[in-house]
């Protein structure tokens, strides 16, 4: 991948989350009204209350159809434009928020789509880098070695042809 190609859900990604906020206002806005509404029955101001409740749906129904609307939009544009490159990869990089601590399954588990070889090559060096940077597992002559186990072992907790693709990808490494 190219240095200025990013997937096409992590364009979309980003983009949206420069609208998100200001949409997330008018939803928690929306639910304020329909939960004032309903204090508003409780009280006996109904006439006050139907007004409330018909804004906060209206407020609702915008936030939804923006948001569906917008996020159609903006992937049909930047799948068009050529600017963006849609490639599966994307899904695969190793520790997407760069995160200190991991658990096992958010080590491993991204590498149970891995289908290509390029792709796994690449996913085990970032994993590698990572087992690396944690302290030493005894019994183990490299990161390599415990990375490559690791990733077997984990695969036995799938399908059958998943653990056979992981042993091809993976196995004997290190």
């Amino acid at each position: 991948m190219k240095k200025h190609d990013i997937d096409l859900e992590s364009a979309v990604d980003r983009l949206m989350g420069k609208v998100q906020r200001p949409m997330h206002v008018c939803f928690w806005a929306a639910i304020a009204g329909l939960l004032g509404s309903f204090m508003l029955i409780m009280t006996g101001e109904t006439y006050w209350a139907h007004r409330l409740v018909l804004l906060s749906v209206l407020m609702l129904g915008q936030y939804f159809a923006i948001y569906i609307v917008f996020s159609k939009a903006l992937r049909k544009v930047l799948s068009s434009s050529g600017v963006v490159e849609q490639r599966k990869l994307a899904r695969h990089v190793f520790n997407p928020n760069s995160r200190e601590n991991l658990t096992i399954k958010e080590q491993l588990e991204p590498a149970m789509a891995i289908t290509t070889q390029q792709d796994a090559d690449q996913y085990f060096r970032q994993l590698v880098a990572y087992v690396k940077m944690q302290p030493k597992v005894d019994g183990y002559r490299s990161a390599e070695q415990y990375t490559s186990e690791m990733l077997v072992q984990y695969s036995t907790y799938y399908e059958p042809y998943v653990n056979d693709r992981v042993k091809e990808l993976f196995g004997g490494r290190g």
